[in-house]
């Protein structure tokens, strides 16, 4: 949900300034008088550019708020001591948070001050475990998702690291071979008047279109590209870019998995933390990294909102693979979606690396043969030459 800076008054005609998180400003006028405060004026706040606090540093956070608040001592306490374990950048932030809770504003409300660091759905889970009073279960079942949230996206990065590397390698090759070793042979074998066989002819023909044509080729896909990402950052591109993600053999199937994944953890977070499932699809449409598959959650919400049962909204979007939806109708059906939505988790938490790993090996299988077809092809195209000069050479000494 989107900020509001806001001006109000108290009570006793004070005046009041701070930031608050709401949907409109309907509702940050209701927020607010929840509060006893009349709004006077509110306009949108400046969007943070503070970076966002580390995986590790949220889940110590977490963890820490959760053993201090089992073992019965009071909220402020245990910030105070997380504040003197030295957290860089992140002591000023737990250092705001005390003067907040304070000055009276609850925990939750305190975190969404800090938008740029805490991930909005964890301030929702907060209130809802303020609410049930189980802030310190709802704390510890937090541990467990980050740490999921922060091993998928490592998993995700050292699955990538690989093919880039790969693809660099390539590159790289073959303009070395083309502007700098090609070159220097090239003036051995017009000397010697050695005719050219066919791939030594098609890397001097890129040779010299990169010569005569390089900045210019070059200019258009610099251009080319800033147009895209510049699309892409649109909604409308950022939808088809990610449509056309999900269709990709293989890269699809391995997007729509990990959603999935991400979709069953949040669900069955919030949901047991005692959110409506509403507003449970509300925070996890802010989750869902493709934002076609955003839209169709924003629908399902909105379906259920006017009365459809959870599944049968959930599976008209079909946007989840069929295991989600019969989890989650075994869940309405038994009143524990929590309970459902955790079997789901577990099930693509074991299938998510096992189709990394194959989208890894197809890849893996198909840049070898791509880096052996180029290996030989620049070798071929280097010492044909040089076989074929030797073969004038020993003519002419005969």
């Amino acid at each position: 949900m989107p900020s509001y800076s806001y001006k109000a008054r108290d009570h006793s005609g004070a005046s009041i300034r701070g930031v608050e998180t709401a949907s409109d400003e309907v509702d940050l006028d209701r927020r607010l008088a929840e509060r006893d405060l009349v709004l006077i004026d509110a306009k949108p706040a400046p969007v943070a550019r503070g970076r966002s606090a580390p995986a590790q540093t949220l889940i110590d956070f977490c963890f820490h708020l959760s053993i201090v608040l089992e073992a019965g001592v009071p909220l402020v306490a245990g910030l105070r001591d997380l504040r003197d374990q030295k957290l860089g950048d992140f002591e000023d932030v737990v250092s705001d948070l005390i003067v907040r809770v304070e000055g009276g504003e609850s925990f939750s409300d305190a975190i969404r001050h800090h938008p740029d660091v805490f991930p909005g759905v964890l301030g929702a889970i907060v209130s809802a475990g303020e609410s049930s009073g189980q802030l310190d279960r709802v704390l510890r079942d937090l541990v467990g998702h980050l740490e999921w949230r922060h091993k998928l996206s490592r998993d995700i990065r050292s699955a990538m690291s690989y093919p880039i590397v790969v693809i660099l390698g390539v590159v790289a090759l073959i303009a070395i071979v083309i502007f700098y070793v090609l070159p220097r042979f090239l003036v051995i074998f017009t000397e010697v008047g050695v005719e050219l066989p066919a791939p030594t002819r098609v890397l001097l023909a890129i040779q010299q279109f990169g010569s005569s044509h390089g900045v210019t080729l070059a200019s258009a896909l610099c251009v080319t590209g800033v147009l895209g990402y510049l699309y892409v950052r649109t909604p409308v591109g950022r939808v088809n870019f990610d449509r056309m993600l999900l269709r990709i053999p293989l890269l699809g199937d391995l997007l729509s998995m990990i959603e999935a994944a991400r979709f069953s953890h949040n669900l069955g977070l919030l949901y047991s933390a005692g959110l409506p499932v509403p507003r449970c699809l509300e925070l996890i449409q802010e989750i869902v990294q493709n934002a076609e598959l955003r839209i169709r959650v924003r629908e399902a919400a909105q379906a259920i909102e006017r009365g459809e049962s959870i599944s049968d909204a959930i599976a008209a979007g079909d946007f989840m693979p069929r295991m989600i939806v019969r989890m989650v109708s075994i869940g309405e059906v038994t009143g524990r979606i929590d309970q459902a939505m955790e079997r789901a988790a577990a099930y693509y938490d074991r299938e998510v690396p096992l189709v990394i790993a194959k989208v890894l090996a197809v890849f893996n299988t198909g840049a070898v043969i791509a880096l052996g077809v180029t290996v030989v092809s620049v070798a071929l195209a280097v010492f044909l030459p040089i076989y074929t000069m030797m073969g004038q050479l020993n003519a002419v000494g005969k």
